[in-house]
């Protein structure tokens, strides 16, 4: 007669302080993830204050440029002007030189 054998039982694994180990991680999980969020909504912040600097900075170039333009045309229209007056002293004093 054989003794009867039962299936072995795998035996349990030793106690370890591995709840407190997994909560810890946990937390650390989260501080990580709540540090993800924050650089990202500052990511985007950093982003939206770039354009409007962006935008701020092409509404400029485009002012500064319509200025140069408006004083460019003036320089223009004060050349002609030294043109027609020194044209008109040239023709004076040809006349006076002539009478004299």
């Amino acid at each position: 007669v054989s003794p009867q054998t039962s299936p072995i039982l795998p035996c349990p694994s030793p106690p370890t302080n591995q709840g407190a180990a997994g909560s810890e991680m946990l937390d650390q999980a989260k501080a990580l993830r709540m540090e993800a969020e924050t650089l990202y909504r500052k990511r985007d912040v950093n982003a939206e204050l770039l354009e409007k600097e962006l935008l701020l900075a092409r509404k400029t170039a485009r002012d500064d440029a319509l200025k140069a333009e408006r004083r460019v045309k003036e320089v223009q229209k004060e050349v002609e002007q030294l043109k027609y007056d020194l044209c008109l002293a040239a023709q004076r004093a040809q006349r006076e030189g002539a009478v004299a």
